[in-house]
């Protein structure tokens, strides 16, 4: 650097000639051309990606209960809290709804609050919803278990 008047010696210290600091100046605009250039292809591909993503059909997932219903040996109020679920799942693809309390989900069933809070702590021991309580103002987060769902596509295979 000291061939093309960038640096001088002084020493055993180098220090930047004005050109050198002009030269790294520049440098550092470069590098920042090249930042910004690899951001904006960045965000291009990203968003040509969005673009391809939107334009395809999602796909919901339709998995018919109708035959479990039958085998399950549920009461009513049961497979009710089962069949509204399933039928948010394959409208929405989300395994879960959040309700206020009981009163709520009875209301979304047509039956009595103390028969939901049975059903619910049934269909819960049984392996096929879970419930808790969500940090989203205390509602109630009920939803059908993984396993439950993927125990109904096989079955869903395994037909003829």
């Amino acid at each position: 650097m000291e061939r093309y008047g960038l640096a001088l010696k002084n020493g055993d210290f180098w220090f930047l000639a004005d050109s050198g600091v002009e030269f790294v100046k520049y440098l550092d605009v470069v590098y920042n051309n090249i930042i910004d250039y690899r951001k904006k292809v960045e965000r291009k591909s990203k968003e040509n990606k969005k673009k391809v993503e939107s334009n395809q059909p999602k796909s919901s997932k339709q998995i018919p209960i109708s035959l479990w219903l039958q085998n399950s040996g549920l009461d009513s109020v049961e497979k009710e809290v089962v069949e509204v679920l399933m039928k948010h799942y394959n409208e929405t693809g989300s395994k879960f709804i959040l309700v206020k309390d009981q009163f709520e989900l009875a209301e979304k069933l047509g039956a009595n609050p103390g028969e939901v809070l049975e059903a619910l702590k049934n269909l819960r021991q049984d392996n096929v919803i879970y419930l808790f309580r969500s940090d989203i103002g205390g509602y109630w987060k009920v939803g059908l278990k993984r396993g439950f769902l993927r125990a109904l596509e096989e079955n869903l295979k395994a037909e003829p």
